[in-house]
């Protein structure tokens, strides 16, 4: 049986020169196929890139677990972190951070901010470098400001400029500075929310800083959101005395951050019943289940160009049966069966699927190391990232690859069991 099936569908693929017209079917279906397949894999690969891109941005500018305290602020915690960090097992560092909100002044421009408090074993940590252009660090926050001794008041109008290098250093993002008119080495105010006492009466706290860093985030939202402070001027300025908002805890393998998460809390949180954690991907799982549904409604919506593509297979094989109804009824006259003559059909619809899907697979690979070597201009102030980002993965060229075969399998299925049911004497009675 095996003998004749694979005989007759590959005679029937193409056609003689009578029946040109299913031939140019034929290829058609095959092109159908092999199109729906390559732009299924290119937009899956920019698709993945943009989420790979993202992630990537994620763990470099933010702790792949975090340990906070249900109070706002973490006490005691010294004892805590020296124990994480003698965990090397999956731990590269653990971190403590502040982070507050102020108002941030300058010329009669204000802006709300947060604040954050960093250590300089942070500001140097390379995960963090990521989260900046062009590699900056913040290091200039650490270095030593001179001391103000008997000198005028630095809030005299006038002299304040004169006395900047007297005033401990801020960092502030490029849009912040581009929006309050801000410039390497100017004086800014921040003010705190905080109220304090004095012969006035109830005031709010505030106190100078000298720019002395104007940084450029990945992400342009935080250049307009975030300034950065030393730890300890943080925590003076905020009266927080030793107390940090949290510990920011960086792993090998941040994919594994929520079972990690887990096992830190069993091993060193059992003591501190108000301390919990979170992982990056519970801080950002609005955003992250976003863009796998939006990932996957791709992935189905192409799909149909492939169910597109399957119709052509199965009007190619329809008129196939069509014209070959004589032949058929021979083959059940000489003793083929139902079977037989159905698995002719399907194996030739199978191998249209199949010279269509690799076809497929073939371009999308060309297309995706085209799309990367040379690039697709994206506006940086809207997507973070000048070209379009490409990344290919095996895995969705294989679910495609699949999807796409079993597809065109499927629409086989028709035109095969038509040919199926032919009777003999229905072929041979012209």
């Amino acid at each position: 049986m095996r003998s004749y099936i694979s005989f007759l569908s590959n005679r029937y693929l193409w056609a003689r020169k009578g029946e040109a017209f299913i031939t140019i079917i034929t290829l058609i279906s095959i092109i159908g196929v092999a199109l729906g397949v390559a732009v299924i894999n290119v937009v899956m690969a920019v698709m993945t890139g943009f989420e790979s891109d993202f992630r990537e941005r994620v763990f470099g500018g933010n702790a792949h677990i975090t340990i906070r305290d249900l109070s706002g602020s973490l006490s005691n915690w010294e004892d805590l972190l020296e124990r994480i960090n003698k965990d090397q097992t999956e731990i590269i560092s653990a971190l403590p951070f502040t982070q507050n909100q102020a108002l941030l002044s300058f010329a009669n421009r204000t802006a709300g901010v947060v604040v954050r408090g960093i250590t300089k074993a942070e500001a140097a940590f390379g995960e963090q470098k990521k989260l900046f252009k062009n590699g900056e660090d913040l290091q200039l926050l650490f270095e030593d400001s001179k001391q103000l001794e008997k000198r005028e008041d630095p809030l005299t109008e006038g002299k304040a400029e004169a006395l900047s290098d007297y005033l401990d250093p801020i960092a502030i993002g490029g849009e912040l500075a581009r929006s309050l008119g801000v410039q390497p080495g100017d004086v800014v105010t921040i003010v705190s929310p905080q109220i304090i006492s004095s012969p006035f009466g109830a005031s709010p706290r505030l106190k100078r800083f000298r720019v002395a860093k104007i940084f450029s985030l990945a992400f342009s939202d935080l250049e307009s959101a975030v300034v950065y402070l030393s730890l300890d001027q943080a925590q003076r300025f905020f009266r927080l005395g030793d107390k940090v908002s949290g510990i920011d805890i960086r792993i090998t393998n941040p994919m594994d951050s929520g079972a990690i998460a887990r096992s830190l809390y069993a091993k060193y949180l059992h003591n501190y019943p108000k301390f919990y954690l979170q992982d990056w991907a519970e801080n950002n799982r609005p955003l992250w289940e976003a863009i796998k549904l939006e990932k996957r409604v791709y992935f189905i919506v192409l799909l149909l160009i492939i169910v597109m593509a399957s119709f052509s297979i199965i009007t190619t094989l329809i008129m196939i049966v069509l014209e070959k109804r004589r032949d058929i009824a021979l083959l059940k006259s000489f003793g083929a069966t139902d079977l037989g003559v159905a698995l002719v059909f399907v194996r030739l619809g199978t191998i249209i699927g199949l010279v269509g899907t690799l076809t497929g697979v073939l371009l999308g690979v060309v297309g995706c190391f085209a799309l990367r070597e040379y690039g697709f201009p994206l506006d940086e102030r809207v997507f973070m990232i000048s070209t379009v980002p490409v990344r290919l993965e095996a895995v969705n060229f294989i679910g495609s690859a699949l999807a796409a075969f079993l597809i065109c399998v499927l629409a086989t299925i028709y035109p095969s069991l038509r040919a199926a049911r032919i009777a003999p004497s229905e072929g041979l009675r012209y």
